[in-house]
């Protein structure tokens, strides 16, 4: 797109988004997904959201990854009983919304048939804290949304998780073992496949030898 198309009288929040850099990413701070969390509830009537992506590792760890902070939707588990909701949210919070626009983020709302997580993660959901320290939302921790993120197979999700692994903020071994949850899930050999391009994206990086040793040993069954 070219700036220059975003002319009088009003230009469209593809326009703005594209002049504001909103589609090139953004540093998402923990203030900021304060702020969308709020929003996100007083909408949905959720009183503690689930999130399951990249911003679910500001509740895991102390220092969020530079990777993490530049993903700037922050992708939320609508529950059943409120998914009526979906479409005001997506209208007032979500993609290239007037939201988006003004505040450099969004929230990509889910249901449960979008996202794929491992046996139990219901059980270790993180809780994400306010400055008063009560919790404000629920998130997926960092292994639950790599092997998420392993299943979605996406080049983004490769270096994702790449990432994760070089920055030592999860091991292979137990990411392995949430992978192994998966094997229900998913058809065929989704699991394998993915595995397979995650060594072939890890194969340029040394560090990764005993990742790839560990990848290429696992047995699903």
């Amino acid at each position: 797109m070219n700036v220059r198309d975003c002319g009088p009288p009003r230009p469209s929040p593809v326009c703005l988004a594209v002049k504001n850099g909103l589609l090139f990413g953004v540093n998402v701070r923990k203030p900021d997904l304060h702020k969308l969390i709020a929003d996100y509830r007083e909408i949905s009537g959720e009183e503690i959201p689930v999130i399951v992506g990249s911003q679910a590792f500001h509740a895991s760890l102390e220092f969020v990854p530079e990777i993490a902070k530049r993903s700037v939707e922050c992708d939320f588990l609508l529950s059943s009983a409120n998914f009526s909701k979906r479409k005001e949210l997506d209208e007032r919070l979500g993609a290239l919304s007037d939201y988006q626009v003004a505040n450099g983020f969004f929230a990509d709302v889910l249901g449960l048939a979008t996202v794929v997580l491992p046996d139990g993660w219901q059980e270790r959901l993180v809780p994400f804290l306010d400055d008063e320290g009560t919790p404000v939302a629920l998130c997926a921790d960092a292994y639950d949304v790599c092997a998420a993120k392993l299943v979605a197979g996406r080049e983004k999700d490769l270096i994702f998780i790449e990432s994760a692994l070089t920055g030592d903020m999860i091991e292979i071994d137990e990411l392995l073992a949430r992978i192994r949850g998966l094997k229900d899930k998913v058809e065929n050999d989704v699991i394998g496949d993915r595995l397979r391009r995650l060594a072939k994206f890890l194969e340029s990086k040394w560090i990764h030898t005993l990742s790839l040793t560990a990848i290429r040993q696992f047995d699903i069954a």
